[in-house]
């Protein structure tokens, strides 16, 4: 819940163009009211989705251990995040914005796609051949261009609107 917050005072004083976030990150993001346009790239469920098949205890107290990184938790951190609300409950915080949905072929394509499902006015992408983290040149390529036609339609519509404000 701090995260959410702090992400959204960012957004409030920064007033980006786009919001562009990935995994964990873009679940975040529709937390935030905002209408700016967003580009989810494989977005995560919930952090305990993403935590709990690897949380293992070491002398009675949790640990996330993944097998590259372990990290102690707190049971008041895990308590915490089982009170976060599942995507169909969040996504009311997103307007009729424009959003962009990039779903992994081998990564987690069929939770974007779930994500697409309860925003039905958002456009939806399965990047074939690539992995959660968009490492092919081909997946990088077409999350860079949508991103660019992206900023460039917003920065348009932004001159637009100074224009007839003169």
């Amino acid at each position: 819940h701090q995260t959410v917050q702090q992400v959204q005072d960012f957004i409030d004083t920064a007033k980006p163009r786009a919001i562009i976030a990935h995994s964990l990150g873009a679940y975040t993001a529709v937390h935030i009211l905002t209408d700016r346009p967003l580009m989810l790239l494989d977005p995560s469920l919930t952090i305990v989705d993403i935590i709990s098949h690897n949380i293992t205890q070491y002398g009675g107290m949790p640990f996330y251990d993944d097998g590259k990184c372990r990290i102690k938790l707190s049971r008041e951190f895990l308590k915490s995040i089982k009170t976060l609300p599942p995507i169909d409950k969040v996504v009311g915080n997103v307007k009729k914005q424009a959003v962009q949905i990039f779903g992994a072929e081998r990564g987690g394509y069929k939770i974007a796609k779930l994500y697409h499902r309860h925003m039905p006015h958002s456009h939806y992408v399965v990047l074939q051949g690539t992995t959660h983290e968009f490492k092919t040149k081909n997946a990088r390529q077409q999350i860079l261009a949508a991103i660019k036609k992206r900023l460039d339609t917003t920065s348009s519509r932004e001159e637009d609107d100074r224009t007839k404000s003169w």
